[in-house]
């Protein structure tokens, strides 16, 4: 495997900043393009690898900024993982779904095609599926039928939007796309609570926390440093040996509740005040019926991925390691 020049959209995000991390620790050249510097905890996530990170600011639906970096950098791959995740934002102005989650995709694509970069992978969202016809979930699974689909968020539409023109790259103009669907994502740093930051941030702080209801959400959280690992292999697979367009960023084991995440936090964080009652919220009912086991036998057999944390109680122990560390070098005052 030659090593690739990366040009990574949403680097100083989240899942951007394990990603930073992965590829460079796998040899890679990495260069970010984001709209901001990556925030205290995103930096210590890429570490070494993104203090040495040439990073662009700008905003890839902007088609001069994508343009500029590319020239500048001349990647071999492009990660586009830059998005907006507010359903509540996309909601009352559609259009910057449109703008920034989707015009934003077919300018990777686009320019990928233009500079002749080797491969783009994109990352959508397992928010694509419409409520489950069966399980475990693969990615032949319909994501529309005759009366549902899973756009009744603008975020999932504009997710499946990408995909189709992904596929009309690929299909049309011979573009190498391949299509990651991450699955709830967690771990040290994360921005939206999906039950685990509160859990586990307040019971490290000695804080109480408590949720009405929730106790019967299922979810398969995947680790953050997992999907990076899937993105990486992504980045890396020959043309020849893989065969789907679509892989999941799962575990592959069943789902697990929010009242199974608090009891292993208590079990972990023996201190840990953790009430939440039973049931699933009403915001929340119609993701439920989407959340199942993911097939991931593609990802396996074509990527050879496994994830390191499928248990979530590894995963949830080193999301309490990563703040220790964290919180100590704050309070020493390292960079």
């Amino acid at each position: 495997m030659s090593p690739h020049r990366v040009l990574l959209t949403g680097s100083s995000g989240f899942i951007g900043s394990y990603t930073v991390r992965e590829l460079a620790e796998s040899g890679h050249e990495v260069v970010g393009i984001d709209l901001q510097e990556p925030r205290d905890t995103a930096a210590w996530v890429q570490g070494e690898a993104g203090k040495s990170m040439p990073l662009e600011i700008g905003s890839v639906d902007q088609w001069g900024s994508l343009v500029n970096a590319i020239e500048k950098h001349k990647p071999t791959a492009i990660i586009h993982l830059a998005s907006l995740v507010r359903p509540d934002l996309l909601e009352r102005e559609p259009f910057t779904a449109l703008r920034l989650n989707v015009v934003s995709s077919i300018n990777c694509f686009e320019a990928a095609r233009i500079f002749g970069i080797e491969r783009v992978v994109y990352i959508s969202s397992i928010g694509v599926f419409p409520p489950r016809r069966y399980t475990p979930l693969d990615a032949n699974h319909p994501i529309f039928t005759a009366t549902e689909a899973t756009p009744d968020t603008f975020y999932g539409a504009a997710k499946i939007s990408s995909e189709a023109f992904a596929f009309a790259y690929h299909h049309a103009l011979d573009l190498d796309v391949l299509i990651v669907r991450p699955s709830a994502v967690y771990g040290f740093g994360m921005q939206w609570p999906i039950y685990i930051r509160p859990m586990v941030e307040n019971s490290l702080r000695g804080e109480p926390t408590r949720f009405d209801s929730g106790a019967d959400m299922p979810r398969d959280y995947a680790h953050a440093a997992d999907v990076a690992q899937l993105i990486r292999r992504c980045v890396e697979i020959d043309r020849e040996t893989v065969h789907d367009r679509i892989f999941h960023g799962g575990t592959g084991e069943e789902p697990v509740t929010a009242g199974q995440v608090a009891q292993v936090v208590r079990e972990l964080v023996p201190a840990a005040d953790i009430e939440i009652g039973p049931g699933i919220p009403d915001e929340e009912q119609r993701d439920a019926t989407t959340r199942a086991r993911f097939d991931m036998t593609a990802a396996h057999e074509q990527l050879g991925f496994t994830p390191r944390f499928s248990d979530i109680r590894d995963g949830i122990a080193d999301y309490i390691e990563q703040f220790h560390k964290f919180e100590r070098r704050q309070v020493r005052g390292d960079s």
